[in-house]
């Protein structure tokens, strides 16, 4: 419904500065070089908080992608996934990669 984002070029613009600002602010929650001198239940629930508040991002993403098919048919949100989240997918799989070593 939105006048400035309903092209699926804006949007993908938008989706990507969020995604950004997302793995930023990981970034700054979970710092790469501090992590592994954290105890390890501390470095686990650091991690276990950024993974969940990343997927939870991308569940809402999804819930609302199918909204567009009945709320606005003329417009639906056809764009690939990857293009949105390619950068955070490669985000949330390096912090897996590192709750694997720290459980």
């Amino acid at each position: 419904h939105s006048r400035y984002y309903n092209s699926a070029a804006r949007l993908v613009v938008l989706m990507r500065e969020i995604c950004n600002d997302l793995i930023t602010q990981g970034c700054n929650y979970v710092v790469g070089h501090e992590i592994m001198q954290e105890e390890p239940p501390v470095a686990v629930e650091k991690l276990k908080t950024t993974l969940k508040v990343l997927g939870t991002f991308k569940s809402y993403y999804f819930d609302y992608k199918t909204r567009t098919v009945t709320e606005t048919p003329g417009n639906v949100w056809r764009f690939q996934n990857s293009a949105l989240f390619s950068r955070l997918d490669a985000y949330l799989e390096r912090c897996h990669d590192i709750l694997d070593l720290t459980q």
